[in-house]
């Protein structure tokens, strides 16, 4: 039994139909382990009438995992298949041959951090592919993995796959409402108003915890309201997520490489209000550290936001006031609720 994920679907769906770039997508689906990657995908593919192709690394040397994957792309048994001696010859006989098929076809490369760690050349053959053929054909390539640290790695300026995503999604465990959908008969035990004022009871508690992914969340759910005007986002993010480095750390990330704009969010849950140093921190300190990890930063457009749980004072709202959005916990709980 499929459970929930009208989102993650929906955004799936887009991919198939969308047209800019070009027909050709590249995402990236991550996500903990058991937390539904490989059932959604494989739940995508069949509802979409389009040929697909699955494929899962496991955790073994490269040459196996190389005869395995051309294997299963040709449908053959495995002491039959081709045996190349690198991703790179790989992938130089097999993309030309997928960018002349006509037709749409989706490719699902699972636990890519077992194929990548097997041999790193994997990635750069996967560029190379990408930029060459791969590009402009009517192929939809889908990259999944569960270390989380590894997969997010490959979005960063120092992979050679930087850039080239048309579409990230960082799979979260399925909301405690869709235990409804598992559970038919909870009622029974607990009536839906019951339900929901012992969540309000514990929310405080529990949002301290995970204050910034309910920020994430807002996020997400303002990049996909209907129109412009619906939508208080300066643009529309290809990935939302946090980010961590050596030099800094920033709850809330949205970013879009196309247009070269990305959104910073600094939150706060303590009972006090924010101030105008916070504001002066996240635009003076962590902006231009962010900006030098990116490749041509100074290229970018960059957009401020903190959100916070008990308000904020009047100097902090004026000094944003150019440059960003405060966004406190009615604002939130307006969107998410709706």
């Amino acid at each position: 039994m499929f459970i929930d994920r009208h989102e993650e679907l929906a955004f799936l769906n887009r991919l198939l139909t969308r047209k800019q770039p070009g027909p050709a997508q590249l995402l990236l689906l991550y996500g903990r382990r058991r937390v539904g990657k490989t059932e959604l995908l494989k739940h995508w593919c069949q509802q979409s009438g389009i040929q697909y192709t699955y494929w899962a690394a496991d955790k073994e040397p490269a040459a196996l995992q190389r005869r395995s994957f051309m294997a299963t792309m040709l449908e053959m048994p495995e002491e039959q298949a081709t045996a190349f001696d690198s991703w790179p010859a790989l992938w130089r006989w097999l993309a030309p041959r997928l960018a002349e098929e006509g037709d749409k076809q989706i490719i699902i490369l699972d636990e890519l951090s077992y194929a990548s760690a097997a041999d790193p050349a994997l990635l750069s053959a996967l560029q190379h592919a990408w930029d060459h053929h791969l590009q402009e054909s009517n192929v939809v390539l889908v990259l999944c993995g569960s270390q989380v640290t590894t997969m997010e790695a490959i979005m960063q300026h120092q992979s050679p796959l930087f850039g080239r995503f048309t579409g990230q999604w960082h799979l979260q465990p399925l909301p405690f409402s869709s235990l409804r959908e598992f559970f038919p008969h909870l009622s029974s035990l607990m009536s839906p108003e019951e339900t929901t004022a012992h969540i309000k009871s514990e929310l405080r508690a529990f949002v301290g915890l995970s204050f910034e992914k309910l920020a994430q969340q807002w996020v997400v759910a303002q990049a996909r309201a209907g129109g412009p005007s619906e939508r208080r986002l300066p643009f529309v993010p290809e990935a939302v997520g946090s980010h961590w480095s050596r030099q800094v750390q920033v709850d809330v990330v949205a970013i879009n490489h196309q247009s070269r704009e990305i959104l910073l969010g600094e939150c706060k849950w303590g009972e006090g209000k924010v101030n105008r140093q916070l504001v002066r921190e996240l635009i003076e300190q962590k902006g231009p550290q962010v900006r030098q990890e990116l490749r041509d930063g100074e290229d970018w457009t960059f957009h401020y936001w903190v959100f916070a749980r008990a308000g904020f004072i009047a100097a902090a709202a004026a000094e944003l006031n150019a440059r960003g959005l405060l966004v406190d916990l009615p604002v939130l709980d307006e969107v998410l609720s709706a």
